[in-house]
């Protein structure tokens, strides 16, 4: 069985660089949530808003990983309207029965991670740790070039959560 597998959805690619510097710090698997909805422009921010108000679910590609193979789940999901973002939901209800233990790491326009929080223990989720993130928190365009506070805050919750 491997150690961690990380799950995330990245619509602007914010999420992506932390869940590469997880990763390296990890040494995980990554699972990246690919959304079959079309979100962008008006149509889609309007679209996004009311799938997050009523937590609404969507359609995923196909993974490639089974959550059963590991022992942690790291989860990243952008805060949308205080909420994890509907590839996420989906993911997390799909795979209820698999996820042995899981941990969350959200990133928003707020650092209040609280919603997203109450949401996944809804679902029947007991969360190892929780980390909110703000966007601005990060500078960089690649792995190579990212830094800032979530860097730092993300390094001492894997050191904490998952070590």
């Amino acid at each position: 069985m491997r150690k961690v597998l990380i799950v995330f959805y990245s619509k602007t690619g914010n999420v992506r660089l932390l869940v590469q510097k997880a990763a390296q710090l990890l040494d995980a698997d990554i699972e990246e949530l690919i959304d079959q909805s079309k979100w962008t422009g008006v149509d889609g921010f309007f679209r996004r808003a009311h799938r997050s108000i009523v937590k609404g679910d969507t359609t995923l590609s196909v993974t490639r990983y089974n959550p059963k193979d590991y022992e942690k789940i790291l989860v990243f999901s952008p805060l949308w309207a205080a909420t994890i973002a509907p590839a996420v939901r989906t993911y997390l209800k799909q795979n209820a029965d698999s996820i042995h233990e899981l941990s969350l790491v959200a990133l928003g326009g707020f650092s209040d991670s609280s919603g997203a929080e109450k949401e996944v223990e809804g679902m029947g989720f007991k969360l190892k740790g929780v980390l909110g993130l703000l966007d601005s928190g990060q500078r960089g365009q690649d792995i190579n070039t990212f830094e800032g506070d979530n860097v730092v805050k993300l390094e001492e919750f894997i050191k904490r959560t998952l070590s």
